[in-house]
């Protein structure tokens, strides 16, 4: 006997669709309750930072009395290594260092900005080195020559209008410490020059007064030269010439380019002024022969007279003949 089949139905739970309903309230003692805990939350906040705080506090208290206060790490000593005439007296009065401090407490920004400022300074290093010393390295620009120009009135050696330049030609006004040892360099002079190329500060711009600081640092090169022959003032003439003036008061005339070569014929002829005894008062370098040379002697000056020879006379043809039988045998 056949059973009957069962009719297959769904619930009609699972047919409906849900949803969700959210339930907004709110009373007073809600609203209590979450003020208390966004309260909770910043005290806790404010703990953490109040700890954080006490411990930065404490830690530089700590520092301030272990190397600021330590007696060990108050200034000493101050290096100085530098590459031309900035000595510990200038560094004194240009960065006006506390000896009383300690090395910590000084700036080693403020001390590098301060040093920088002076017009000869090219760069500087500024360190500290355990246990009480301040260390500078400067270097700075050489000066080789003082640059006079009367037209824009810059006198050579002045203590408020005067310049100076080194061999790389950069333009500078001098410390009052740094003039005291520049006054014996020599002076390189150019009655005009064009606005704005004698700036401190600067390099000086091609031409006739780069030309003569050219000759200049040309003539210092020479191992071999005097000291007399030093040259001590270079003083542009005109486009194409320079006169050099020696300490000994010799004057020299040089052309604009041609350094090398002039300078091996003045070696040339001081070594035969010395040779023969001779005195030179002037001369000019710039002909590649017959130089141009003035003796301090008016007679030396003078040029030899020439001895006259007599030339032979062509013998006759008896003379030879009979020369001929005079040589026989």
């Amino acid at each position: 006997m056949k059973m009957p089949k069962r009719r297959k139905t769904q619930s009609k739970s699972m047919q409906n669709k849900l949803f969700k309903h959210e339930l907004c309230v709110s009373s007073s003692r809600i609203f209590w309750l979450g003020w208390q805990k966004r309260g909770e939350k910043a005290l806790r906040l404010i703990l953490v930072f109040a700890v954080l705080a006490t411990v930065v506090m404490a830690g530089r208290w700590g520092l301030q009395k272990s190397l600021v206060d330590h007696p060990d790490f108050k200034i000493r000593t101050i290096d100085l290594e530098a590459n031309g005439f900035f000595d510990h007296s200038r560094l004194k009065d240009v960065t006006q260092i506390n000896p009383s401090l300690s090395i910590f407490e000084v700036s080693l920004r403020e001390m590098r900005e301060k040093v920088m400022q002076e017009p000869d300074v090219i760069s500087v290093t500024v360190e500290r080195k355990l246990p009480g010393t301040i260390a500078f390295q400067i270097q700075q620009m050489i000066p080789v020559a003082w640059i006079e120009c009367s037209g824009v009135g810059v006198r050579a050696k002045g203590e408020h209008r005067g310049l100076l330049i080194d061999q790389n030609r950069n333009v500078f006004r001098p410390h009052r410490h740094l003039r005291e040892v520049a006054l014996g360099l020599p002076v390189l002079s150019v009655e005009e020059i064009e606005e704005g190329a004698l700036v401190s500060g600067q390099k000086l711009p091609l031409g006739d007064l780069e030309r003569a600081l050219s000759l200049l640092i040309s003539a210092n090169a020479l191992d071999s030269l005097d000291s007399g022959w030093q040259i001590s003032r270079v003083e542009v003439v005109n486009a194409y010439s320079l006169r050099a003036f020696c300490e000994d008061g010799l004057e020299f005339v040089f052309g604009m380019h041609d350094h090398q070569r002039e300078l091996r014929d003045m070696l040339s002829l001081r070594h035969y002024a010395q040779k023969e005894g001779l005195q030179i008062r002037s001369a000019n370098f710039i002909p590649f022969r017959n130089i141009p040379v003035t003796f301090v002697d008016d007679q030396a000056a003078k040029p030899l007279q020439p001895k006259l020879i007599r030339p032979k006379r062509r013998p006759t043809r008896q003379e030879r003949d009979l020369q001929e039988i005079l040589n026989r045998g």
